[in-house]
């Protein structure tokens, strides 16, 4: 056997001298949380499955946080219980101009927890079960379909099927010949993880002011999440940060603290589904991280692909189109509901902008308000 990288143990890839490489019933492209998360659920099941990734650590910077009931109870079934670590968000305040809006009840909490500690957490669950099928350090260079299976190029791995989890710049998509097509939703932040200050609230805060949105949410240890969306793209600063939060809600916030910048796109896979191959989260939809919408549908995905692959060893056309079916009209609702937080958040002129801060009260007030916590906590996906 050979060592891989990061004291990973690379096994099963062949059996021996001359001898043909064994198939494995999945191979999953990607170890981020939604790949693992996958990876997890089938090797308790007692399936055949080895997890490939180009990288040889986890990233490091600032990533998703929001993990929503649903994404909860999809860890949860793979023995991870991020209750313990996470912090938990119960609900939420809108505000505009110095004052309340509304408040939003979540019911069941959404915790707080870096994306990087879930991504451990799952890692060490995986190599519990299966040590020495997670291949970090390879990067998959397409795919090449035989009578054994789909061969991942570059690294030797043959199975029956393929699940790219490999982000959006999916190599799996692209070997696939999968189309990532476009959707309305695009916009621009400025985000940063700082000691706590800024904000009394002990939930979410979401500030629809004239200049734009700007958000807040409790981390574990007490500190804040702070994103203000920008009009273009700017360089990580947290004194821009600062600067801007500050001007647009009155609220004071420590400049110093690692920031970054991303922007928020959307597009969608035409198909989740070809010939031996599956694609999972980021790699079938794109959608605006803000809220954390995009990680907990990858989970969902996860989730469901595992539940179908458990049931049936060799699904059916019927139940390849019917997954493929569910979760890109999931997918949809979910790029809709981000497309629409980008639209309430940008900037408006003072009298659309009275208009828009209307509309939010009476959204956050009852009969309206339940079905609002329940869209932005994912409880219909």
């Amino acid at each position: 056997m050979a060592e891989g990288a990061a004291g990973s143990t690379e096994t099963g890839a062949t059996a021996g001298p001359g001898a043909h490489p064994v198939v494995h019933d999945v191979a999953i492209v990607g170890a981020g949380p939604v790949g693992m998360l996958l990876a997890v659920l089938l090797a308790q099941g007692g399936r055949d499955v080895v997890v490939v990734d180009a990288r040889s650590e986890i990233s490091s910077r600032p990533r998703a946080i929001g993990i929503h009931p649903s994404g909860a109870s999809a860890l949860a079934a793979a023995g991870v219980d991020v209750s313990l670590q996470a912090a938990q968000i119960r609900g939420g305040v809108a505000r505009a101009d110095g004052r309340i809006l509304g408040r939003m009840e979540f019911g069941s909490p959404v915790f707080s927890l870096p994306q990087q500690e879930v991504e451990r957490m799952l890692r060490d669950r995986f190599e519990g079960i299966r040590p020495g099928s997670l291949w970090l350090g390879r990067r998959v260079t397409g795919l090449a379909h035989t009578a054994r299976g789909v061969e991942l190029l570059g690294t030797g791995i043959v199975a029956r099927l393929v699940v790219g989890a490999d982000g959006v710049d999916s190599v799996v998509r692209r070997a696939a010949g999968v189309h990532f097509r476009s959707r309305f939703g695009r916009a621009h932040y400025l985000m940063a993880d700082l000691p706590a200050g800024g904000s009394d609230e002990d939930g979410a805060v979401l500030f629809f002011e004239r200049g734009g949105v700007v958000e807040s949410f409790p981390l574990v240890g007490g500190g804040r999440r702070w994103v203000a969306l920008t009009p273009s793209p700017v360089g990580a600063d947290g004194v821009t940060l600062a600067s801007i939060v500050e001007d647009r809600t009155g609220a004071v916030i420590p400049t110093e603290g690692g920031s970054s910048s991303f922007t928020a796109r959307q597009r969608l896979a035409e198909s989740m589904v070809a010939d031996g191959v599956v694609l999972i989260g980021d790699a079938a939809h794109e959608i605006s991280p803000i809220g954390g919408q995009g990680l907990n549908l990858g989970w969902l995905d996860a989730r469901a692909l595992a539940v179908l692959l458990l049931r049936e060893a060799h699904p059916s056309s019927a139940s390849w189109r019917r997954f493929d079916r569910i979760r890109r009209r999931s997918a949809r609702r979910a790029a809709g509901l981000a497309a629409f937080n980008m639209l309430v958040g940008r900037p408006l002129p003072g009298w659309v902008h009275a208009l828009r801060t209307f509309g939010i009260r009476v959204l956050a007030s009852p009969p309206f308000r339940r079905s609002l916590a329940d869209a932005f906590t994912m409880r219909r996906r």
